[in-house]
């Protein structure tokens, strides 16, 4: 029951990080580029703290005896796992934005001049 527990908090954490993503977006467009990079920054970072866990909880499922331990191992790798490719995922996509707004950005300092 705990590894499934550890699944739904991951799957909430993962909520967590598509807000963030959607407030980051809202953000870039208001105040510029430069939030988003920071903020994306910081969702790499957080995305990224509990890879060792991920590690310990992959090699208990492989060193595990049977396949319902092997199971519920897997159950807490996905736990962990889900939230860190969405984090990642989401901070690439807040990234990209923030480049398309630099470049919107330049673009209009370009025309502007001329």
């Amino acid at each position: 029951m705990l590894a499934l527990y550890m699944l739904g908090a991951g799957l909430i954490l993962s909520g967590l990080f598509i807000g963030l993503t959607w407030f980051g977006g809202r953000m870039v467009r208001r105040q510029g580029p430069r939030s988003g990079f920071v903020g994306a920054a910081l969702m790499v970072v957080l995305a990224l703290l509990p890879f060792g866990y991920l590690t310990t909880y992959f090699g208990r499922a492989f060193q595990a005896n049977g396949w319902a331990e092997r199971a519920y191992q897997l159950c807490f790798t996905a736990a962990v796992a889900v939230p860190m490719l969405t984090g990642l995922c989401c901070s690439l996509l807040l990234l990209w934005a923030s480049f398309a707004a630099q470049r919107r950005r330049r673009q209009r300092r370009i025309r502007h001049r001329g």
